[in-house]
């Protein structure tokens, strides 16, 4: 997205009005954490490019129970997702926010999850995923 690729989610998201896409804390931390591994100052200034675009959505003490019963849901239907995959998407739901990503095979199990399919979206570290929420 830093280059304007792809041109079709770069443009969806600038027809949003500020405030309306954000990126989860949660995301934000992955993201800065692979920055941090990975080295390079051009990586830590392409997050920095990132971020820009994007407010910031915090957590708070809503996100647990959700959380909670997302990761028990399931693990009992046998179609576990990591715990910071489930962290996001309680977020979103606490939110009432559409999760917009590349890969919906994890979340599409997560019920009540309101996802939107950008395969083509790459983070500016060139991971495979990035997960933006958006309000209405």
């Amino acid at each position: 997205m830093i280059n304007k690729r792809p041109p079709h989610v770069l443009e969806r998201f600038r027809r949003e009005r500020p405030g309306n896409i954000a990126i989860s804390s949660v995301t934000a931390s992955e993201l800065t954490f692979s920055v941090i591994k990975s080295g390079p100052e051009r990586n830590r200034q392409a997050r920095t490019v990132f971020f820009d675009l994007f407010d910031l959505f915090p957590l708070d003490a809503s996100v647990i129970w959700h959380y909670c019963e997302i990761s028990n849901n399931l693990e009992r239907r046998g179609t576990p997702i990591g715990s910071l995959g489930a962290m996001i998407a309680a977020h979103a739901k606490v939110l009432s926010a559409v999760l917009v990503l590349n890969n919906v095979r994890e979340f599409s199990g997560v019920d009540g999850l309101f996802l939107f399919l950008a395969p083509t979206l790459r983070s500016p570290m060139n991971q495979a995923w990035v997960m933006l929420l958006m309000s209405f």
